[in-house]
């Protein structure tokens, strides 16, 4: 190399707006903004050209979606009691209900990603949704009040209080909190009491970032996704991991960036969101519900019907 290179990480230079390049962007602000705005339309309108029944479809699902779970939150709701029975399940209910919002607003977020052809982004989004379909689910198969482990929503919605504590002093470690901030040493010492509280409620393994899942498995089990999956019969540690890339500045991330086979990535995402939109919309919209005169409620399997129907389009299959 003939040259000698020095780089300024973190400096700020004294007059920014007096660069010669900075004046240029500013008084051409409108026209270069202009330029770069066609440069985008013109890429999100080739994702149409080749994915627009696709993308069509997968937005369907995600409306239609949020139509259903509306209506089986008011549908449930309407049909509950004020007793502790009823006050359990709605508890249960109310937390795989935000769950699946969460799944809805993902899923959109997916979509919009796909459509102007940010397919690494999308994917990385795609590990967001399949962790939000894993924890519903397994939280509807083993969290129900009436089954085995009645206590397993509690210890999910209780869970967050582990981390608190540490979370507190990183905010504070970072100096970015506002002068009159409310993290002194008292707060901090009470969620230290909340933490050590919540660890002798619940055990050790509670600790961990899936400890709230703990109650399922053997003591001493260092639980991983993979497990977490198992847990109902698939495992989606592979899938994980692979999606992981796109979130983290990893080395396999380089690797896939230097390649540039996005392209590949839009079926495969577009396909893998609806199916588990659909499945975490399977545990939260009932297909059917007996009344107490017998009297059946089929609107729910009218629901999925119309809803796999469009994850179906999104993968391009007819039946």
């Amino acid at each position: 190399m003939n040259i000698d290179l020095d780089f300024e990480i973190g400096s700020t230079p004294d007059d920014p707006s007096s660069s010669p390049l900075a004046k240029l962007i500013a008084s051409d602000r409108s026209s270069i903004l202009q330029e770069i705005r066609a440069n985008r339309a013109d890429r999100a309108a080739g994702v149409i050209e080749r994915h627009g029944e696709q993308l069509d479809a997968l937005l369907l699902l995600i409306a239609v979606g949020g139509d259903a779970l509306n209506w089986a939150i008011e549908h449930i709701n309407s049909s509950l009691d004020d007793d502790d029975e009823d006050g359990a399940f709605a508890e249960y209910y109310e937390t795989l209900a935000v769950l699946a919002e969460r799944a809805i607003t993902t899923c959109a977020e997916i979509h919009h990603l796909l459509s102007i052809d940010f397919n690494s982004g999308a994917r990385a989004r795609l590990r967001t949704l399949e962790e939000l379909f894993l924890v519903i689910v397994v939280l509807a198969v083993h969290g129900r009040p009436d089954g085995d482990h009645p206590d397993l929503i509690t210890r999910y919605r209780e869970h967050h209080g582990v981390f608190a504590r540490s979370l507190a002093e990183e905010l504070l470690s970072s100096g970015a909190m506002p002068e009159g901030h409310a993290l002194d040493a008292k707060t901090l010492l009470t969620l230290e009491h909340v933490r050590a509280d919540l660890v002798a409620k619940y055990g050790k393994e509670y600790r961990t970032l899936w400890g709230w899942a703990s109650g399922l498995f053997p003591p001493k089990t260092q639980i991983t996704f993979g497990k977490l999956s198992n847990l109902v019969d698939i495992d989606l540690a592979a899938f994980n991991s692979l999606a992981s890339r796109h979130v983290h500045a990893s080395s396999e991330g380089w690797h896939e960036a230097q390649e540039k086979e996005a392209e590949s990535d839009f079926g495969y995402v577009a396909a893998l969101s609806s199916g588990y939109l659909h499945m975490a919309l399977q545990a939260v919209v009932p297909v059917a519900s007996t009344s107490p005169d017998q009297e059946a409620d089929t609107t729910g399997r009218d629901w999925h019907g119309a809803l796999y129907a469009l994850v179906l389009q999104v993968r391009g299959s007819e039946d």
